[in-house]
C-alpha cells in the first residue's frame, strides 16, 4: 500500500504483482496514467497485471475512460466485501487453481 501515484508507480516498476487495486484519484499521478504506464512496461516485459480502478464515484462515460487506460475493471466505493472477492476470483482464480 502506498501513499500516492508516484510511490504506487515505482513499486509497480519494482515489483511484481497478481492484481493491483487502484484509487483513480491519487495525489501526483492518476490511476489513469498509472495503468497506460503499466500497460506500457507488460508490451516490454510480456506480462500482464490485471488493474481495477476503484473511483468513489462513477459519471457517465468513465467506463470508456478506464478501458482507454486499459483498466481491467472498475468496482465504485463503497463496495461490499463479495464484490470485491469476485472481482479478484475474476482475474485470478485461474492462477489458483
Amino acid at each position: 500500500m502506498v501513499s500516492n501515484g508516484s510511490q504506487a508507480l515505482a513499486t509497480l516498476t519494482q515489483e511484481q504483482f497478481d492484481l493491483a487495486l487502484t484509487n483513480v484519484q491519487m495525489p501526483e499521478i492518476d490511476s489513469m496514467t498509472i495503468a497506460t504506464m503499466s500497460r506500457q512496461r507488460a508490451q516490454q516485459t510480456d506480462t500482464h497485471m490485471p488493474i481495477i480502478a476503484m473511483p468513489s464515484h462513477v459519471m457517465d462515460g468513465d467506463w470508456e475512460r478506464y478501458i482507454e487506460a486499459e483498466t481491467d475493471s472498475y468496482m465504485s466505493k463503497p463496495f461490499r466485501l463479495t464484490e470485491l472477492f469476485t472481482a479478484i476470483e475474476q482475474f485470478l482464480s485461474p492462477q489458483l487453481t
